[in-house]
């Protein structure tokens, strides 16, 4: 589905880490290091409990650094990472696995207020400081599992809080005394950033667009086209920013119209995690899929400064991002992980390692079946874990029944789906797939299993509407093998209903789809989709062998539309489904170029 909203800093990002052998080390230029559990001194000066997880921000102003660490409270270093005292007085800890996308917030880039959102279960809930975090004020518990938050910046005592097991986001106009939730909208699953201007003055981020409401959440309008904001809206000197794959998103009218500001960075963006400010409005960084990366004319270029932490898994829960401009360090969390710290600097320059050019496409691929079996082992193993199917070219397609027509039982391999952020266990609602093709087009059929089909989320009735706010189908077809963003994504809800897009977010891509939905009383509903190469820019003696291609389920419980359940066929190991370097492989009997 849609990134989902997940647990992190204004002033953060998320990810994992390594080890340092002494907390009271210096930290090494150019490395990663661990700060190790005896950092942390408790008021009697012994050794606080272990510190896993949680969320990590800077003052940029002084270069403080706060841990909010769940089942211990908020933590404070004053020398770089050395030593931590715990400053929140017992009031703010969040038992539990916590939040995804948001955990700390600084709105005000003044380094003086600051919004914690844990998982509100004891020993101590939520909170927020407004003097830089020496003293901590507790929020009203509205129960548990936040996701991430909002706070107004300056005076304002506004904060918005998204909650995935809440049917969606709560207001509060007293810095968190008391609470009222909005409209339920399904706020969560498709929300994946949020932002306060004034008491009134809101926005909310989707995967597609961004909206903003002028009377306290009452109503919603679109504003911008712009998807994939995240986490908590960042306002500096007024201006607010936000950040997606193309770059810095910002505002300088309080949220009623939007732009991207510069260029994206050199190599794909991290979805789920907002800038992390630096020394002024014009300083940021950012992690990407190849390290860190740092503007500091506001986005008109960028450089790399930092790899990722050696088996960083991105996209996970509880993971953030910190920058410290005036020590030129950066810190990162990650769940179950002691925090880590990298020292920026000393002359040495970071680059990824250069990526292996692409293998030449044959003219014509090898034909007969001995040549498909070893393409098809060879394509397995370079995989990986990563899933491959084979598609069986027919010479005739069957018209659709919308019933699983016999020609994928007979011809194609049942494709299960799997909890698209890796966990573990069977899925509730089972997900089949089975896919062939012809020469012209790619036939898919889905079985979507539910107790009851009849009332299956089904509301959207018009194409290119918001279709993730039903439970809906999703796939992403990469014909060329990038595993980059150039990818066509279509979307079918239960009614036949589509979302069609090509890999810059055109919606007016419209491909001649030809579908049909089905339901099995007390089982599943189905669908069986047509896809002409043609319309995938494919001419007919360039039909590459090999494709990039994922499907995604979005299964909401027909009695609580904000529950939902989450899978795929190939796991992105992400709360987004946006990750085609995790995308799975076809193998088409019908192409005629050997691309790699």
């Amino acid at each position: 589905m849609t990134s989902k909203p997940t647990c992190v800093v204004t002033m953060v990002v998320s990810l994992l880490c390594l080890a340092l052998q002494s907390p009271a080390a210096e930290a090494k230029p150019n490395a990663w290091v661990t700060i190790r559990d005896d950092a942390f001194k408790a008021a009697d000066g012994k050794p606080a409990a272990p510190i896993a997880g949680g969320v990590v921000f800077v003052n940029r102003v002084n270069g403080d650094v706060f841990l909010s660490a769940w089942n211990v409270g908020v933590w404070k270093s004053a020398d770089q990472g050395q030593t931590f005292v715990r400053v929140d007085g017992g009031k703010i800890s969040g038992n539990g696995s916590g939040p995804f996308l948001g955990n700390a917030v600084d709105s005000g880039f003044d380094g003086k207020k600051i919004a914690v959102f844990n998982m509100n279960n004891a020993p101590g809930p939520s909170g927020c400081s407004l003097d830089g975090g020496q003293t901590w004020t507790a929020f009203t518990s509205v129960e548990r599992n936040w996701d991430f938050g909002a706070i107004e910046p300056g005076e304002g005592k506004t904060v918005l809080g998204a909650r995935h097991e809440a049917d969606g986001l709560h207001y509060s106009a007293d810095l968190g005394r008391t609470w009222t939730q909005l409209a339920k909208s399904r706020f969560h699953p498709v929300v994946t950033g949020m932002g306060v201007f004034s008491p009134t003055e809101l926005v909310l981020a989707y995967r597609y667009k961004i909206e903003r409401s002028s009377d306290a959440g009452k109503t919603w309008s679109r504003v911008s086209d712009l998807g994939d904001c995240s986490g908590p809206m960042l306002t500096i000197k007024g201006v607010a920013y936000w950040f997606c794959r193309r770059g810095l998103v910002v505002s300088a009218d309080k949220g009623k119209t939007w732009a991207v500001q510069g260029v994206p960075p050199p190599a794909r963006p991290i979805d789920g995690y907002p800038p992390c400010p630096g020394k002024d409005e014009q300083h940021f960084v950012v992690p990407t899929v190849d390290g860190f990366c740092e503007t500091t004319d506001g986005g008109k270029s960028w450089k790399f400064i930092a790899p990722l932490p050696e088996g960083v898994h991105l996209g996970d829960w509880q993971e953030s991002l910190a920058f410290d401009p005036l020590n030129n360090l950066l810190y990162v969390t990650n769940k179950g992980k002691a925090p880590v710290q990298y020292a920026l600097g000393s002359g040495a320059v970071f680059q990824p390692a250069p990526k292996p050019a692409p293998a030449p496409i044959a003219a014509k691929a090898p034909e007969g079946a001995a040549a498909l079996d070893e393409e098809f082992a060879q394509l397995q193993k370079s995989a990986g874990n990563g899933p491959v199917v084979r598609v069986k070219r027919l010479e005739k397609a069957q018209d659709f029944t919308g019933k699983i027509d016999d020609m994928f039982e007979r011809n194609a391999t049942p494709l299960t789906f799997r909890f698209t952020d890796g966990a573990n266990g069977q899925p509730v609602n089972k997900t089949t797939a089975w896919l062939v093709s012809d020469q012209d087009n790619l036939y898919i059929a889905i079985r979507a299993e539910t107790p009851d089909p009849q009332k299956v989320l089904t509301k959207i009735t018009e194409r290119d509407d918001d279709l993730w706010n039903d439970e809906s189908i999703e796939f992403c077809l990469d014909p060329t093998n990038t595993r980059t963003q150039a990818y066509f994504h279509i979307i079918v809800n239960s009614a036949g209903v589509t979302y069609d897009e090509s890999d810059s977010k055109d919606l007016t891509w419209n491909p001649r789809l030809t579908v049909k939905c089905g339901k099995e009383p007390g089982k599943a509903w189905i669908v069986e989709m047509k896809i002409p190469f043609a319309d995938l820019g494919i001419k007919p003696d360039q039909l590459n062998r090999i494709w990039t291609f994922n499907m995604n389920r979005t299964a909401y419980d027909s009695t609580d539309p904000s529950k939902y359940e989450d899978t795929a066929w190939s796991p992105t190991h992400a709360k987004s489904s946006n990750v085609p370097q995790r995308f799975g492989y076809l193998l088409l009997e019908a192409g005629n170029l050997l691309n790699q």
